[in-house]
């Protein structure tokens, strides 16, 4: 799934490494998974286990 046609989702966590809480609207829901607004999951790398949702 690619978020080409929605733009960039915010990444909070970059601001705020302890964020729990957030809004977000749902741009887009397919079988392979869902593109958000923003969102503070790190999306992968380094020692941390990428988030895929599968």
């Amino acid at each position: 799934m690619s978020t080409e046609l929605h733009g960039r989702t915010e990444r909070l966590e970059l601001s705020d490494q302890s964020l729990r809480d957030f809004e977000a609207v749902v741009l887009d829901a397919t079988p392979e998974g869902i593109v958000l607004s923003r969102s503070a999951f790190y999306p992968g790398g380094a020692a941390s286990r990428r988030i895929t949702g599968f």
